[in-house]
């Protein structure tokens, strides 16, 4: 007889292989199961990750836009034969092409006499004079493509980006 080995006795071997082996048999295809309820989840998740990230993007975008645009606005210049509302514009439009359709932004801008009256109501539509205060506020409907669009979205299926930046005009001569 061989020592040091513990030999199982038939009757426990058999109640073992009885109890836990259809267990083991059964386990077959658990994995595709799994797969199945995990996937569809993890898509969703990946997908609201990407619809996030691509409105931040676009977010970002807008807003170096209209800081481009509002710098070049405050110096007061534009070219010849063109005039300086729609350089301005078509700045801020040029900025931003490629990611987002220069043909939907909205620009609007305004202009105060000092920075108290700013949010106070009032202003005066336009760019303003040397010296004033301007606010340019850009708003692009950016289209929701994934499943976030029930919740985030304005019932039209677009998230409204909306960038705002305020200058003081530079004294500049007036054409």
């Amino acid at each position: 007889m061989v020592t040091g080995v513990k030999w199982i006795p038939i009757k426990m071997h058999f109640r073992f292989t009885r109890r836990f082996a259809p267990m083991i048999v059964e386990s077959e295809g658990t994995t595709i199961i799994e797969y199945a309820i995990v996937l569809p989840i993890f898509l969703i998740l990946w997908l609201g990750i990407i619809e996030l990230s691509l409105i931040m993007y676009a977010a970002s975008v807008l807003e170096g836009a209209t800081n481009v645009a509002a710098r070049e606005g405050k110096t007061g210049y534009f070219p010849n034969g063109q005039g300086r509302q729609s350089y301005i514009y078509g700045l801020l439009g040029q900025q931003a092409a490629g990611l987002l359709d220069p043909n939907q932004i909205t620009i609007t801008t305004t202009a105060y006499s000092n920075f108290t009256e700013v949010g106070q109501g009032g202003g005066t539509p336009g760019l303003g004079n040397p010296g004033d205060i301007v606010l340019y506020t850009a708003s692009y409907p950016w289209p929701m493509i994934f499943l976030l669009q029930g919740l985030l979205s304005d019932g039209q299926g677009a998230f409204s980006l909306t960038s705002t930046t305020i200058v003081k005009n530079e004294p500049y001569n007036s054409p």
